[in-house]
């Protein structure tokens, strides 16, 4: 489940709403290390606690709507994710082996 703040003319309102709520694990499994991306879209890391290796990097447009932007087929997890200032490339942690990769875009489509 993913939340979000709601804001009433840059005041925070003491509410939360639901903002995504994946109700199948081929939508969301374990999601967890959570970026913004240059485009305003939540880019979430995504461990498969199982035998397949199968790790993605899923992302959620500001509307809810999710899509796969990246696989990982080591049998590692995504640790974290961040982009350069420039928003030009985007760094993915690796959990272990550990290992930081560059990916470069543009990333304001994605």
């Amino acid at each position: 489940m993913i939340t979000r703040r709601q804001f009433n003319h840059g005041l925070v309102v003491s509410a939360l709403s639901l903002f995504l709520e994946s109700e199948e694990p081929a939508t969301f499994n374990y999601g967890d290390n959570l970026c913004i991306a240059p485009n305003g879209h939540l880019v979430v890391c995504e461990d498969q606690y199982t035998d397949a290796v199968n790790n993605h990097l899923k992302g959620v447009t500001p509307e809810g709507a999710t899509y796969d932007l990246a696989r990982v087929y080591l049998q590692t997890e995504p640790a974290g994710v961040f982009f350069s200032p420039d928003g030009s490339t985007m760094f993915v942690n690796l959990y272990s082996p550990a290992m930081t990769l560059a990916v470069t875009g543009p990333w304001s489509g994605a």
